[in-house]
């Protein structure tokens, strides 16, 4: 009874030539279609709604391309910076003070010993690929109230606990950079 239905589908009652040719193109069928899939999946990211994937390649090609600079700075007129010079390159080093002493970066600098992150976490808001959600979030400040998040800002307390985990700042900052950075991104962040 199995051996009739294996050989109903393998198609033998048809000429050799004939079923090579429909499991040929059966199998290319299906690898097209893989490929298809995968390339979707790689560009995902880089793909934004009313854009042609061709237009993306070639806006992303061209920043690649574009000049290299070096931004040097801190506070928000660094951040504002960097968000525009993104738009035109990807070549982009931005060495950014951590002198900050007030507000809840100064608060984690006394109470936890590191070094500020609030004008960090404003440089990688703005070099993200996605910067309204990652802005926000990393922007949002805790509402004044009676616990002890008072006025803090989520990216820096973020900061502050990946600093505590992986043992070290720098490291903290290199690992939300890999997270927030689109990949093929030249942008890199320096401490001073």
């Amino acid at each position: 009874m199995v051996l009739p239905l294996l050989s109903a589908a393998s198609l033998r009652f048809l000429p050799r030539i004939l079923r090579v040719l429909i499991f040929v193109s059966i199998g290319l069928a299906w690898i097209l279609y893989g490929i298809r899939g995968l390339n979707r999946s790689l560009m995902t990211p880089y793909l934004r709604p009313g854009k042609s994937v061709v237009d993306t390649l070639r806006k992303h090609r061209q920043k690649e391309k574009g000049p290299r600079v070096i931004a040097i700075g801190g506070g928000h007129g660094l951040a504002t910076l960097l968000r525009g010079i993104k738009l035109h390159s990807n070549n982009i080093t931005a060495i950014v003070s951590v002198a900050d002493d007030g507000g809840s970066s100064g608060r984690l600098r006394k109470e936890w010993g590191i070094l500020p992150p609030g004008d960090i976490r404003n440089c990688l808001a703005a070099l993200s690929t996605d910067e309204a959600l990652l802005g926000q979030l990393f922007q949002y400040r805790f509402p004044n109230g009676n616990s002890g998040l008072d006025g803090h800002s989520f990216g820096n307390l973020f900061i502050t606990a990946l600093a505590d985990i992986t043992g070290s700042f720098e490291d903290a900052v290199a690992g939300i950079w890999a997270s927030v950075s689109g990949s093929g991104s030249c942008f890199t962040i320096h401490i001073a």
